[in-house]
């Protein structure tokens, strides 16, 4: 099989195991990602995703909306794109700051943090094994899913994982709500001049209404989250 017909065939089955009322998977969503996050010029060189850093830029004030000095330039470590996205992730977007948080936890009470998946060689193996080894039928992890289908029978399919997130749209909209109203109008929060002030209050209204009248469309839980975790960070800092 070609590579062309192993992305098609990779795509139809993504779209079949992935797709969801609100977050829609389809060929066309995956060719337009695969344009905003690939520099077809460089084989390997994957691109920022402007699309989300700029989500919520709406929200913030204008000493804050030039966002372009955040954009990372990504350098290709591989002729490979997924090779080089799985090193970006590791060392550059998502473990640099969970390794921080979870030291800072972990100190916080005494405690040392191992990774024994960090290792070198693990890590050096685990970039030579093939891509087709590793997303497969449009799930990812085929490489460790054949490994293990032998050694834990049913075990790792019996829990359906997918959502296993706090449930924060909850929180925000129903039993929290008055809170999270009582912090953005604070004078503190106010003052800080980091956000508009009725756009996060007309956010804050819209997640609302799509929780509580169940909408089928992406919620703001993400970004309430985030700026609720700042504030309250700032405020344990007496800042």
């Amino acid at each position: 099989m070609g590579k062309t017909d192993l992305l098609d065939k990779e795509i139809e089955a993504w779209v079949k195991n992935h797709d969801h009322p609100i977050f829609r998977k389809s060929k066309n969503v995956a060719l337009e990602r695969v344009i905003e996050l690939t520099d077809p010029l460089v084989p390997g060189r994957c691109l920022p995703d402007k699309k989300l850093l700029n989500r919520y830029k709406n929200l913030l004030s204008d000493d804050f909306q030039n966002l372009n000095d955040l954009l990372p330039n990504y350098h290709p470590t591989s002729d490979s794109y997924l090779i080089s996205h799985s090193q970006n992730e590791l060392l550059i977007n998502t473990m640099p700051c969970c390794l921080r948080s979870g030291r800072e936890n972990c100190n916080l009470f005494g405690m040392q943090e191992f990774h024994p998946f960090l290792d070198n060689e693990l890590f050096e193996y685990m970039m030579s094994v093939p891509p087709e080894q590793k997303i497969r039928d449009g799930l990812t992890k085929a490489f460790a899913r054949e490994v293990t289908r032998f050694n834990s029978g049913g075990t790792r399919r019996r829990i359906n994982k997918t959502g296993w997130n706090a449930p924060a749209h909850e929180w925000f909209s129903r039993n929290h709500r008055d809170d999270l109203n009582d912090l953005v109008r604070s004078r503190q929060f106010i003052e800080r001049g980091i956000y508009k002030i009725d756009s996060v209050k007309q956010m804050i209204s819209q997640h609302e209404t799509i929780v509580l009248e169940n909408r089928d469309m992406p919620n703001h839980m993400m970004a309430i989250w985030q700026i609720v975790s700042l504030e309250i960070w700032l405020r344990n800092l007496d800042i």
